[in-house]
């Protein structure tokens, strides 16, 4: 039995011959994370940080907003635990 990786890979190919979709001309780095990204912005600039936490505090009590407070406070504190190390 074929593996799904041998199969997935066929289809590409098939796909790409048919002219449905291009070839890339390159390898592409793997993307960096949603979570890790906005942690390394917050790290980097904490006027920002500051301004990010902010909003999330007066928007708390809109649909979702106290859980939308608990991530913009979770990616804080990892921002400010990280540049401590």
């Amino acid at each position: 039995m074929a593996r799904l990786s041998d199969l997935t890979e066929k289809l590409f190919h098939v796909i790409v011959d048919m002219g449905l979709i291009m070839k890339p001309d390159k390898e592409f780095d793997p993307a960096v994370g949603h979570e890790a990204a906005m942690i390394e912005e917050l790290r980097a600039d904490p006027a920002y940080a500051e301004i990010f936490l902010q909003t999330a505090v007066d928007e708390i009590h809109e649909e979702g907003g106290v859980q939308a407070f608990f991530i913009a406070l979770r990616r804080v504190i990892l921002a400010g635990l990280d540049s401590q190390h």
